[in-house]
C-alpha cells in the first residue's frame, strides 16, 4: 500500500533536466564521431540514451535557453513564452534550479558480448524512477525490472535519491552516471540495531523503531516488525532484540533500562527523533438495521489491532465489517490515513470525535499543482478541492503502463465524469453545479497495480458570455485580438464587420496548457451559412493554430463560431480577426 506524494515543480524539472544534459552531452559526442568518420580517421561508436535531435530542431523561438522541442516534448513548457508560469522567471532558468539536481543519477545496463543469454535486472530506489529512450521494460513506482540480451541490448533510467535494491542475473556491465560499477555497489549499506535489557532490575525496557529503508529481524529478536516499523520489549532481567535495516532511522523511543547499539557503538535513543503520534480509529455499527457495514482503509505508518479488532490486518491495511445489528472495530496507528471506504450504516470515529469517512484518506490539492500516486487492490485515493458555481473544471489525468480510473464528484455526490489513465495525458471535467468541496476519487483499472498523475485547472466563465449564438455574439475590433475561456460542450460567437472584396482572416492560438481537446473555429456568412472551418489539437505544450482566410462577397457583418464539442472541461484561448 502507498501514499500520494506530491511533488514539487522544481523536483520533476530536474529529473528533465538531468535527462536533457545527457542527450547535450552524447549528441555532440555522436556528431564527434561522424566527423571523424568522414575525415577517415577511427572513431569509436558512440550510443546515446535519448533520441538524437536533428539541428533543425534547434531553434530556441523565446529565448529562453531551451529549445523549441525541448519545450514541447520535455518540459510542457510554451516555446513562444519565455516565462510560461508567470512567475518571473524564464523556463530556461527554473530547469535547472533546484537543490534536488545533486541528488540525480543515471544507471545504465548493458549486455556484454556476443553471449547467447539474457542478463534479468531488478533496481528499486528512494526517489522518483524514470525509463529514458532505451528503456523498454517495465517501470511499477519506484522499482525498474527487465532484461538485456540475448546478444546486445541497453536499458537505461534516472533516479533520485539512493538505490535501496539491486539485483543482476546474467553477463551484463552497469554504468552509474558513466562509470562502470558492480552489482555489489548498488546494494544500500546494511545496518545492525541492537537492543538489550540493562542489568537484573525487575521491569520490561519497551521500545519503538521506525527506519526509512528495510527492516529484518535478526535470529534474537522475538517482537514484532511491520513493514519499516519494529516495536516491543526487552527483559525483565535480560534479553537482547536485534535488527538489520537499510536508510535512515526516524525515530527511536526507549522507555526503560536498556543499551541500544547502532553497529556496536553504543547510542542515545533520544537523539533520534521522537516516537509517532498514534491515532485511534473506531468503526461502530449505526441502529439496528439488519445488514453489515463493510470497511476497508490503510495507512503510511503502522496499524495495531485494539482488543474489540475481529477482522483482518495485512501490514499497513485494515478490511472487515460491523453488524449486522451491533459491533464495533477499533485499531491505532501512526503515520496519515491513506484511503478509506465504507458501504453501510457505521459510525466513524478518529481520535474519539465523530468523522465524515469521505473526508478521510483525502489530500487536499492545490490547482495547477501535479500530483502523483500508485494504487492497487481495494485502495481508493481520494483528493479534494473547492470551487464556486459555474467554475470551469479541467483534470488533465495519465500514467502508464498499467491504468487507473479517476472520478469526479460534486459536493452532493453526483458523479460529474471519470476517466482512465494510459501512458498519454487525457482531460476531463465539468462545469460545477453547485459550490462546495469536489471530490476525485482514484483506483485501480483493469486489476493492476496503477500508477497516475493530474493536475487540476480552474477557470471561471469570461465576461464575453452571454456569446452562446450569433444574437449574443461580442463584436471584433480588426486586428484587435481577445481572450477567451470556452466550456466543454459550448459555443462562442464573435461578430466581424467587413465590405465586399476584403479579405477576412481568422487565427485561434489555444494557451499552452490546453492539450488533449479539440476545437473547431467556423467562419459564417452575413447569410448564416457556412464558408471555411477547420480543427486542430493540442499537444503538451503546443497546440496546432487555426486559420481562416476567406474573401468576403458581400457587405455585411461575418460570424466566428468557435466550438467546444470534442472539449474536455474547458479551454482558453485567444482569437484575432482582420478584414482588410
Amino acid at each position: 500500500m502507498s501514499s500520494i506524494v506530491a511533488p514539487t515543480r522544481t523536483s520533476r524539472l530536474a529529473v528533465l533536466a538531468l535527462l536533457l544534459t545527457v542527450l547535450v552531452v552524447l549528441s555532440t559526442a555522436f556528431l564527434g564521431a561522424t566527423a571523424a568518420a568522414a575525415s577517415g580517421t577511427n572513431a569509436a561508436a558512440v550510443y546515446d540514451d535519448t533520441t538524437l535531435q536533428s539541428a533543425a530542431t534547434a531553434t530556441d523561438s523565446d529565448g529562453d535557453g531551451l529549445t523549441d522541442r525541448e519545450e514541447v516534448n520535455g518540459w510542457g513548457t510554451d516555446p513562444n513564452n519565455a516565462d510560461t508560469d508567470g512567475d518571473g522567471t524564464d523556463d530556461g532558468a527554473e530547469t535547472v534550479d533546484g537543490t534536488a539536481r545533486t541528488d540525480l543519477h543515471t544507471l545504465r545496463v548493458t549486455k556484454v558480448g556476443a553471449e547467447d543469454g539474457r542478463a534479468d535486472y531488478s533496481l528499486t530506489t528512494s526517489g522518483q524512477l524514470s525509463g529514458l529512450s532505451d528503456f523498454e521494460d517495465t517501470l511499477n513506482g519506484n522499482t525498474a525490472s527487465g532484461r538485456v540480451g540475448p546478444t546486445a541490448g541497453n536499458d537505461t533510467v534516472a533516479f533520485a535519491g539512493e538505490t535501496t535494491s539491486f539485483s543482476l542475473d546474467g553477463p551484463a556491465v552497469l554504468y552509474l552516471d558513466g562509470t562502470v560499477v558492480q552489482p555489489s555497489d548498488l546494494q544500500p549499506e546494511t545496518h545492525v540495531l541492537s537492543i538489550t535489557k540493562n542489568g537484573a532490575e525487575d521491569g520490561k525496557a519497551n521500545y519503538e523503531l521506525v527506519v526509512n529503508g528495510t527492516l529484518t529481524p535478526r535470529d534474537d529478536f522475538e517482537d514484532t516488525i511491520n513493514n519499516t516499523a519494529a516495536s516491543g520489549s526487552v527483559g525483565p532481567q535480560s534479553g537482547t532484540d536485534s535488527v538489520e535495516f537499510t536508510g535512515e532511522i526516524t525515530s527511536l523511543s526507549l522507555d526503560g533500562p536498556a543499551v541500544v547499539t547502532l553497529d556496536g557503538q553504543e547510542i542515545d535513543p533520544s537523539t533520534y527523533g521522537n516516537s509517532p503520534e498514534t491515532h485511534t480509529l473506531v468503526v461502530t455499527k449505526d441502529g439496528a438495521e439488519d445488514g453489515k457495514a463493510n470497511y476497508q482503509f490503510s495507512v503510511d505508518g503502522t496499524l495495531t489491532p485494539r482488543d474489540d479488532f475481529e477482522d483482518t490486518i495485512n501490514n499497513t491495511a485494515a478490511s472487515g465489517s460491523v453488524g449486522p445489528t451491533a459491533g464495533t472495530d477499533s485499531v491505532e496507528f501512526t503515520g496519515n490515513i491513506t484511503s478509506f471506504s465504507l458501504d453501510g450504516p457505521a459510525v466513524v470515529t478518529l481520535d474519539g470525535e465523530k468523522t465524515d469517512p469521505r473526508a478521510l484518506g483525502t489530500t487536499q490539492i492545490e490547482f495547477n499543482q501535479t500530483y502523483e500516486g500508485d494504487v492497487s487492490g481495494d485502495e481508493r485515493h481520494v483528493h479534494t478541492f473547492s470551487v464556486d458555481q459555474d467554475a470551469y473544471i479541467r483534470i488533465p489525468f495519465g500514467g502508464g503502463p498499467d491504468t487507473a480510473r479517476a472520478t469526479l464528484y460534486a459536493p452532493s455526490g453526483t458523479e460529474l465524469d471519470t476517466s482512465v489513465s494510459y501512458a498519454d495525458t487525457i482531460p476531463f471535467g465539468a462545469q460545477a453545479p453547485e459550490t462546495g468541496t469536489y471530490r476525485i476519487v482514484v483506483t485501480e483499472h483493469d486489476d493492476a497495480f496503477s500508477g497516475y498523475h493530474f493536475e487540476v485547472n480552474t477557470a471561471r466563465p469570461d465576461g464575453l458570455e452571454p456569446d452562446d449564438d450569433q444574437s449574443s455574439a461580442t463584436t471584433l475590433a480588426s486586428g484587435q485580438p481577445a481572450e477567451a475561456i470556452l466550456g466543454e460542450g459550448e459555443h462562442d460567437w464573435f461578430a466581424l464587420d467587413a465590405q465586399s472584396g476584403e479579405q477576412i482572416t481568422v487565427d485561434l492560438r489555444r494557451h499552452s496548457n490546453n492539450f488533449g481537446s479539440d476545437v473547431a473555429v467556423a467562419l459564417v456568412a452575413p447569410d448564416g451559412s457556412e464558408i471555411a472551418s477547420d480543427t486542430s489539437s493540442c499537444g503538451v505544450g503546443m497546440c496546432d493554430p487555426d486559420d481562416l482566410t476567406v474573401t468576403a462577397a458581400t457587405n455585411g457583418t461575418y460570424y466566428v463560431r468557435v466550438s467546444g464539442d470534442s472539449t474536455e472541461g474547458f479551454i482558453s484561448y485567444e482569437v484575432n480577426a482582420t478584414a482588410v
